[in-house]
């Protein structure tokens, strides 16, 4: 899982250099979703692997080949004294802020496009004429971005996260799969 996990970061990241975003900032819902992917990512078959790897066998009988690790030697946690009491521990993060008040102004800025000095009537001819452009790899991975925050969002949806998070999979494995070039094209 580990091993997945960072390669899914690894490619996150390449994807945002590509796009020319460097941010350096992860949020922990967002390292959450990457943890998720990677575990959904684990096949069975991978599960058995790692089993026969350390010595299990179908049949129950466990390998002999290491010694086995005496008990005794975890050390005692109900004798360690902890700082402080359980309510401390509790309301540690109480006073941290979570979330921020926007302004509907706020809201509308950011949802519609910035259009200083254009009329709707030139809106109108500029789009009719342009022809829609395809999206990149990098910008659809955005946009699986932001639809998994929007549905972190809504609690009504919440059940979207798992199609996803199957998405997001599918788009790294192909994406990156055919960005690959040979090395007598550069």
């Amino acid at each position: 899982m580990k091993q997945k996990y960072r390669k899914f970061l690894v490619q996150r990241r390449l994807a945002g250099m590509e796009r020319k975003l460097l941010d350096k900032k992860l949020s922990v819902l967002d390292v959450m979703h990457y943890i998720a992917s990677a575990s959904d990512a684990i096949t069975p078959e991978t599960i058995v692997n790692c089993f026969r790897h350390c010595g299990f066998n179908r049949s129950g009988a466990c390998s002999t080949s290491e010694a086995a690790v005496p008990v005794d030697d975890e050390p005692e946690f109900g004798n360690l004294e902890l700082p402080g009491s359980f309510a401390d521990y509790i309301g540690a993060d109480d006073d941290v802020a979570v979330c921020s008040a926007v302004s509907l102004d706020d809201i509308i800025e950011t949802v519609r496009p910035h259009t200083a000095g254009t009329s709707n009537e030139e809106e109108m001819d500029d789009t009719a004429e342009a022809s829609p452009s395809v999206p990149t790899y990098v910008d659809v991975l955005c946009y699986v971005d932001n639809i998994r925050r929007f549905a972190c969002a809504r609690d009504e949806i919440g059940d979207l996260l798992p199609d996803v998070a199957a998405l997001e999979r599918k788009l790294m494995h192909r994406g990156w799969a055919n960005s690959q070039k040979k090395i007598r094209f550069f």
